[in-house]
C-alpha cells in the first residue's frame, strides 16, 4: 500500500475537538441562573442593580447596564425598568437638541418613554431652536416641559417646542406641514426679539434625521 505523503495528511479535514464548558453558539438556550429565581426575587435584584437615586446623565457613549444584554428573556424584563424608572438628564446648550433628538429616536425604536429632564444652558440661537422644534414637529421628539421656568431663554424654549409638539399631534390628522409650523414660529419669534435682541442669532437649519 502507498504511504500517504504528510501534504496529502495535512489535507484531510480533522474533526475539531470540543473544549469542555465551550460555547456553542448555535445553542440558544442560555444557562443562567437567576432565571431559576423566582419573579419576585428576580425583580429585587433588578432594582438594586438598575434603579439610581440620581438622575443619569446622558452623554453620546452612555450605554444600558451590562444586565440587560445576559438573555433575551431578561433583556424584556429589565428594558422598561432601567428606562421608565430612573431619570435622565440631558444638557441642552445654546438650543442645540441634537442629543435630546437621538436620544428620543432611539428610544422611540425600543418601545419606552424614558422621562428626560432637559437642562438648559448657553445663549439663544433661533437657527438651532428651529431645528429642534422641526425634529419635534416631524418626527416626534421631546418639547421641553417644566413645572417652574428659571430664565427667559427657557420660556422662550418652552413656548416654541410646545407650538412644534401640537403641530405634530393636528399633523396626525390634518397634515398639518413644518411650514405652517414655521409660520407660527415665526410670529413667536417677532415677540422675543423684543425681550431679547440675541434671537437674531441664528444658524442654518439641519434636517432632523441629519441632526
Amino acid at each position: 500500500m502507498p504511504k500517504r505523503s504528510r501534504d496529502a495528511e495535512s489535507q484531510v479535514p480533522r474533526k475539531e475537538r470540543k473544549v469542555e464548558g465551550q460555547h456553542d453558539s448555535s445553542t440558544t438556550f442560555v444557562d443562567c441562573k437567576l432565571l431559576e429565581l423566582s419573579a419576585e426575587l428576580r425583580n429585587i435584584i433588578y432594582e438594586l442593580v438598575l434603579l439610581s437615586k440620581d438622575a443619569i446623565f446622558v452623554t453620546p457613549t452612555l450605554r444600558s447596564p451590562s444586565l440587560l444584554q445576559v438573555s433575551r428573556q431578561i433583556r424584556t424584563e429589565t428594558l422598561a425598568m432601567w428606562y421608565e424608572s430612573n431619570t435622565f438628564e440631558i444638557t441642552v446648550n445654546d438650543c442645540k437638541a441634537d442629543l435630546l433628538h437621538a436620544w428620543c429616536r432611539n428610544h422611540h425604536a425600543l418601545g419606552v418613554s424614558p422621562p428626560a429632564v432637559l437642562d438648559i444652558t448657553g445663549i439663544p440661537d433661533w437657527g438651532n431652536l428651529a431645528t429642534w422644534c422641526k425634529a419635534i414637529c416631524e418626527d416626534d421628539c421631546s418639547a421641553l416641559r417644566k413645572d417652574s421656568l428659571d430664565s427667559r431663554l427657557e420660556c422662550v424654549i418652552a413656548a416654541a417646542t410646545e407650538i412644534a409638539a401640537s403641530c405634530n399631534k393636528m399633523s396626525k390628522s390634518k397634515k398639518t406641514s413644518w411650514a405652517y409650523c414655521e409660520d407660527l414660529l415665526s410670529n413667536l419669534r417677532h415677540v422675543v426679539l423684543k425681550l431679547d435682541p440675541r434671537w437674531l442669532q441664528e444658524t442654518d437649519i439641519v434636517e432632523a434625521g441629519d441632526a
